[in-house]
């Protein structure tokens, strides 16, 4: 389309542009039964999306803020960047992703709904166009002036202004459409309309945006790999009381545990509360120093989480087992340093690398003969994490086996929070958080009864 027959369409009061928009508002059944008089439905609806983009774009760069730089250190570079990447697609092409989906979404609700009047209503294509197309366009409008008013980005704003923006025009217009039949009949068919519409959408949305950005534009940049869940068999008991919470402690750079008359401490030393410079593990009589022994100490930009270094004490073999994360450019690495109890010498250092975007080590546990970590694997690309559970040699620090376990579920993140040792089992506290119906987000905690022998 040339410029003068743009300029034509949109300006022509009886066929152009701002016709069919006041229309759509005033009587939309005079649009989708005549749209020869008005602009055509995909014409229309590609003019409200790229209007839609720019109300997009300047929500974005104006009340959007940045990541703060200070977390980075605790983040893979592969992972930031494609991270940033995947923001900055999600939200730039929301509009366009509304019209494809919605529409697509929308057009099968009204087959669902009106099957049988397929025949005697106008295609249900040109309806969908129209009517997802101006709905996208309003709310994109009155979110950009939420935003303004209240000065800032405000999801849950912008959510409630998109779902109630959404729900009152497609069932207006839907019920302006249908015509003369009974008010129950038209107005169950309008929300029912909607609210399958809305289902379908957001059951789609999210894995349409992931597929595109990290299965075609980024799939070579990822390093998953199908994962292997492991076959370990449990038995899984869901807990419905309240969950007892560890005590945070006072201060989260240094942690301690005790075996007999001695006190060992992990200390993290910090130049600034964004980075942590060395961990040193210290040995304590008392009052009087022990044994010191420095366990990493930084080279580059990444650092160890505090939140990720855990310290355990073996009173078998008398070693203390301390445990911690360190990002990489690549995805991020555990390492678990044992340090004899009595003499502060490093006995072994052991590396666990997985094929997994990002992990995580929540909890650890020994036994007579093991030692036990507790955490996550998370793969970004399906957008699912799976409980981990590492098993290591505690003589030589050889990892036995790592286990993956949990669903491969679109949107299910599994962890593993605490890890008790029983007599031929493992008992494990498992936090799963997911999306119910594809939009609330829940969490379920639960145990699982791992034998030793599976594993």
């Amino acid at each position: 389309m040339g410029k003068k027959e743009f300029v034509k369409e949109a300006l022509d009061w009886d066929q152009g542009i701002v016709t069919t928009f006041l229309t759509l508002f005033s009587a939309p059944e005079k649009v989708v039964n005549n749209p020869q008089a008005f602009t055509r439905p995909w014409k229309y609806a590609t003019y409200a999306v790229s209007v839609s983009c720019v109300f997009t774009w300047f929500l974005i760069h104006s009340f959007v803020e940045t990541q703060d730089p200070s977390v980075f250190w605790l983040t893979p570079r592969r992972m930031l960047d494609l991270l940033d990447g995947y923001q900055s697609f999600y939200e730039n092409t929301q509009p366009l992703k509304r019209l494809i989906l919605g529409a697509i979404a929308f057009y099968m609700s009204l087959t669902i709904f009106l099957f049988a009047k397929r025949k005697s209503m106008p295609g249900f294509l040109t309806i969908s166009l129209y009517l997802i197309g101006h709905s996208v366009f309003i709310m994109f409008v009155l979110q950009s002036i939420g935003v303004m008013i209240i000065g800032r980005w405000n999801s849950n704003v912008v959510t409630l202004i998109a779902i109630v923006t959404q729900a009152t025009y497609l069932t207006y217009a839907i019920i302006r459409i249908l015509g003369k039949l009974k008010w129950t009949t038209i107005l169950f068919k309008g929300v029912g309309i909607f609210v399958i519409q809305f289902t379908l959408y957001n059951a789609s949305a999210t894995r349409f945006v992931h597929g595109a950005y990290y299965g075609i534009l980024h799939h070579r940049d990822m390093i998953f790999q199908a994962p292997h869940v492991s076959t370990a068999q449990y038995e899984e008991e869901v807990i419905s009381g309240p969950i007892e919470k560890e005590a945070v402690p006072a201060d989260p750079f240094v942690k301690e545990v005790r075996v007999d008359s001695l006190t060992i401490v992990s200390e993290c030393s910090h130049p600034s509360p964004q980075e942590v410079a060395r961990i040193t593990l210290r040995c304590f009589s008392k009052t009087n120093l022990h044994w010191s022994v420095v366990l990493f100490e930084k080279i580059n930009r990444y650092s160890p989480d505090p939140a990720d270094v855990l310290i355990r004490v073996d009173t078998t073999l008398r070693r203390v087992f301390a445990v911690y994360r360190i990002a990489n450019d690549s995805n991020a690495t555990v390492h678990v340093a044992a340090v004899d109890v009595a003499t502060g010498k490093m006995v072994s250092t052991t590396s666990v690398s997985l094929s997994a975007d990002d992990v995580h080590v929540y909890d650890v546990a020994v036994d007579s003969s093991f030692l036990y970590l507790g955490g996550s694997a998370q793969y970004k690309r399906d957008n699912f994490d799976l409980a981990l559970l590492v098993k290591l040699d505690k003589q030589s620090g050889r990892v036995v086996k790592v286990n993956q376990m949990g669903s491969t579920s679109f949107a299910s993140w599994t962890s593993i929070q605490h890890v008790n040792v029983m007599p031929g089992q493992l008992q494990c506290v498992v936090k799963r958080d997911f999306k119910w119906m594809f939009l609330i987000n829940k969490t379920q905690w639960s145990t699982w009864k791992v034998e030793k022998r599976n594993l």
